[in-house]
């Protein structure tokens, strides 16, 4: 079962022979920093002023689709906070694609953590704040709005720039295998609990059917995820990406065999992050 899932299916470390593959990098944003006025009107204890919005793109050369992050014997898939991961109580999901568009506009729900292979809600696709314009920036409906911190840490405000794009098309779906722990932890249920979270397996993914590219095929960069946490982020990740020609490759953060690509890039740890 994992071999065909993985078959259908801002960071810069040097890459061994870089330039004879697809992934051009991994780039982690801080979109967004939680302040007091966001603390205040969560549940308690749910957002502690400070919690960092994670999202990770992965940038691929063009042509190449991202089919799966996966986790397979000898290759760990890791996603950890030494904290825990915020879920909106009420409008929140595991799955970007399963977000409704109409709540973006909602108190935190723009916070939520989940894992995507391109979409940003519903409809929208997720993309870098220096990639989109002010053209329907989400307003949030909050009185006085939330959402509002304008932290030189995570650059851009996403009230200005709020990284997501409409009027696309419907972005690609998840499909996954083998996480369900994993969507336990991003469930919008779980009971808040700060001793720390580690989702580990070798025998894993989520991915695309036929692949997904970045909206702006040119830069091809793709979402795979968003994290809100008041702890340490870390990941490991492994990928699996489709040629132009219709091969596959693999890229995998530890332990390289074969034709696998070893790439240091896609091991991350958010206290030695700019």
């Amino acid at each position: 079962m994992r071999i065909v899932l993985l078959l259908m299916l801002s960071s810069t470390l040097t890459c061994l022979n870089a330039s004879a593959q697809g992934l051009e990098g991994v780039i982690v944003e801080k979109f967004y920093v939680s302040e007091s006025r966001d603390t205040l009107l969560s549940l308690p204890g749910a957002l502690p002023e400070g919690s960092v919005t994670y999202r990770v793109f992965i940038d691929m050369k063009p042509g190449y689709f991202l089919q799966s992050v996966f986790g397979s014997p000898g290759h760990e898939m890791k996603l950890a906070t030494t904290t825990f991961f915020y879920n909106h109580p009420n409008y929140g999901n595991y799955i970007a694609n399963m977000v409704m568009d109409y709540c973006l506009k909602y108190n935190t729900v723009m916070l939520d953590s989940w894992i995507s292979v391109g979409a940003g809600s519903q409809d929208s696709y997720g993309v870098l704040k220096i990639h989109d314009d002010t053209t329907a920036t989400i307003v949030n409906t909050f009185t006085p709005p939330m959402l509002q911190n304008h932290n030189k840490l995570v650059g851009i405000p996403i009230c200005v720039k709020d990284g997501m794009q409409f009027n696309h098309g419907k972005p690609p779906r998840v499909s996954a295998l083998g996480i369900d722990k994993l969507f336990d932890a991003l469930d919008k249920l779980i009971i808040v609990d700060s001793s720390g979270y580690i989702f580990s397996t070798e025998n894993g993914a989520w991915g695309c059917l036929g692949g997904s590219q970045g909206l702006d095929k040119e830069t091809n960069i793709v979402l795979i995820g968003q994290f809100t946490t008041s702890g340490n982020f870390s990941f490991e990740f492994n990928l699996q990406l489709g040629t132009p020609n219709g091969g596959a490759e693999q890229h995998v953060a530890r332990n390289a065999v074969n034709k696998e690509f070893l790439d240091a890039r896609l091991i991350i740890d958010s206290r030695i992050l700019p």
